[in-house]
């Protein structure tokens, strides 16, 4: 028997794979190829970064930091305090010190398929893959092309598995109308997962790596746009829809299984392999949007009435026209959608107080108007808690019209959980909704009553937790009852490949640290 450490480490990615589903269906026999991993791996709840969730949870995990000590929140994108708009983050933005080029430093071989947010990094030491299957473009805008280096790893790509069926478009930006714009959105999610997995396939053959990192997006676009579909308790769920459908997520979950099943055949218990399902999905139900307008009352001290009859009467029309025949009027509707919407962000944020800010549809950010920070800034900086409780006190009784409970959940000053060089980008305030229930009303007697209409294009959205299953020889078959942080797996893993963690958040996990000392055979 060598003594020599397993040294090799496999993150096989789940983007927006929700833990209470993977764990149900997989107990109920829907995905045998996960149970059978979990049961025999380290399996832990996944904490990511509170109140900034899906922004910044494969940042974090990246770059084993937690938000503040890099630009990233919301995508690719943040807020510029002098324009009152949005800067979009460039490579030269980014950090250069997360996984893969902190182990390229260190002379280790690394391959990278599709990490979320991420563009091509001409300077890592191996492969790298970007916009191939993808949810948002690496540059974070528009439609995604396929890049890789070296270079011609391109056309190897292609070769085995064949080109994108979406061409690179967002899902956002799909026509997705009728049952069968729906049906086929989602087969060719589904022909994307088996597409991811030959080219990891591939890869995972040719060897000469370290760290290997693929990521299966597809249940994210699948959980905003087709949520609805067999949710029977969501605002926009039509049966006639599921009937031909099923459930698509599900569908999605069992797809990726089996492909799993094929991908964990490749490697033995000499690698670390770490399932990782970073953030989870369910209905969107949120505020987030209507928030500039209940700030706008609450600074203003006028409260607003909103009834939209005629928006409503329209909206009903629209219901119920049948399916079929809604793809075919959409032509017609699209050029007035939004006209009798009230505008989400007013516009005005540089003459005002406080405004909202764009965090995530589960936690809504609000800025304050700060002088020397915010080009036109009105708010004294020894004023900056005061504005902020006053903001808390005001939304506090706000409720949920349709419901009578609260609306927020937990307010969250984001200077008292982060720090760092980029926290003066982020919302001073993060404001975490009650997303069990739809929201189209909210009511206070300052704001009076206003209204948001429910008719989304993204009917799925976020859940906060993740989870991992991590399996390799030494790695005991255990749950862990503690919730693991997404910055404690990233340091991990690089304590786990001989990677310095000196200026890293975090803490390494103890069960997964045998892994490293046990030895292997021979070979």
């Amino acid at each position: 028997m060598s003594k020599q450490p397993l040294t090799r480490v496999l993150v096989i990615g789940l983007d927006s794979g929700e833990p209470s589903l993977i764990k149900e269906w997989a107990g109920q026999g829907l995905l045998p190829n996960l149970a059978k991993l979990m049961q025999k791996s380290t399996c832990a709840d996944v904490k990511n970064p509170k109140g900034m969730e899906s922004g910044a949870v494969w940042p974090t995990f990246h770059t084993a930091k937690l938000p503040g000590h890099y630009a990233q929140h919301d995508a690719l994108r943040t807020f510029d305090p002098d324009t009152y708009g949005y800067h979009h983050l460039t490579y030269d933005d980014l950090p250069k010190d997360n996984l893969w080029q902190r182990l390229s430093r260190e002379g280790k071989r690394c391959c990278v398929i599709d990490s979320p947010y991420v563009p091509l990094d001409p300077e890592i030491n191996g492969t790298m893959i970007v916009d191939y299957a993808l949810h948002v473009p690496s540059q974070g805008y528009g439609v995604g092309t396929l890049q890789t280096f070296p270079p011609d790893v391109r056309e190897e790509v292609l070769d085995v598995a064949g080109p994108d069926p979406f061409c690179g478009e967002m899902c956002d930006d799909q026509h997705i109308v009728s049952p069968r714009d729906f049906e086929q959105f989602v087969d060719n999610h589904l022909v994307r997962i088996r597409q991811k997995a030959k080219v990891t396939a591939h890869f995972l053959k040719k060897g000469n790596w370290d760290y290997f990192e693929t990521v299966f997006c597809d249940l994210h676009c699948i959980g905003h746009r087709a949520w609805h579909i067999a949710d029977r308790t969501h605002p926009q769920y039509d049966a006639r829809y599921e009937e031909k459908l099923g459930n698509p997520y599900q569908r999605g979950l069992i797809e990726f299984d089996r492909q799993l099943g094929e991908l964990l055949h490749l490697v033995d218990e000499r690698t670390l392999t770490l399932l990782y399902a970073s953030h989870g999905m369910g209905p969107q139900h949120s505020a987030t949007g209507l928030l500039d307008r209940m700030l706008e009352a609450l600074e203003s001290g006028q409260g607003h009435s909103n009834t939209e009859n005629v928006k409503r009467s329209l909206k009903k029309l629209w219901q119920s026209t049948p399916p079929e025949f809604r793809s075919l009027l959409e032509p017609i509707k699209r050029p007035f959608h939004g006209a009798l919407t009230p505008r989400k962000h007013l516009g005005n944020s540089h003459e005002r107080r406080f405004f909202e800010v764009y965090n995530t549809q589960r936690t809504g950010g609000v800025r304050l108007n700060l002088m020397g920070r915010e080009a036109q800034g009105v708010v004294a900086p020894e004023d900056y808690d005061t504005v902020l409780n006053e903001i808390i006190e005001g939304l506090t009784p706000v409720v949920n019209a349709e419901t009578g409970t609260p609306l927020v959940v937990e307010f969250i000053k984001t200077r008292e959980h982060y720090d760092g060089d980029f926290v003066a980008k982020f919302p001073d305030l993060l404001v975490k909704w009650d997303d069990r229930h739809p929201i189209t009303r909210v009511a206070s007697d300052r704001i009076g009553t206003l209204r948001q209409d429910y008719e989304i294009l993204r009917t799925g959205d976020h859940t906060s937790e993740g989870m991992f299953a991590a399996h390799g020889r030494g790695v005991a078959a255990t749950q862990l009852n503690n919730h693991v942080a997404a910055q404690d797996l990233s340091r991990t893993l690089l304590a786990l490949l001989g990677a310095s963690t000196a200026d890293c958040d975090g803490e390494t996990i103890p069960a997964l640290t045998n892994f490293a000392a046990s030895p292997v055979p021979a070979e």
